[in-house]
């Protein structure tokens, strides 16, 4: 079973001004084995909180992949 944790929330603010939460997500699942339970470690991925994909192009500098919209961190 996948399942995802939050690792990171942060504020940005968008080119039109608004203020926007992010996450920074990561999935993991468990399974059982001979020598019992075990947690996989997943992938990582940004989101906002509306659940747009969000990508990063710096180190404070965040791009809504639908729209193209530049985000700052703040």
């Amino acid at each position: 079973m996948s399942d995802q944790e939050i690792m990171e929330r942060f504020r940005v603010i968008g080119e039109d001004g608004s203020w926007l939460t992010v996450f920074d997500l990561r999935h993991h699942g468990e399974v059982e084995t001979a020598r019992g339970a075990r947690r996989l470690i997943g992938s990582r991925r940004l989101e906002l909180s509306t659940g747009e994909a969000v990508r990063s192009l710096g180190q404070d500098l965040f791009e809504v992949v639908a729209t193209g919209e530049l985000l700052h961190r703040v």
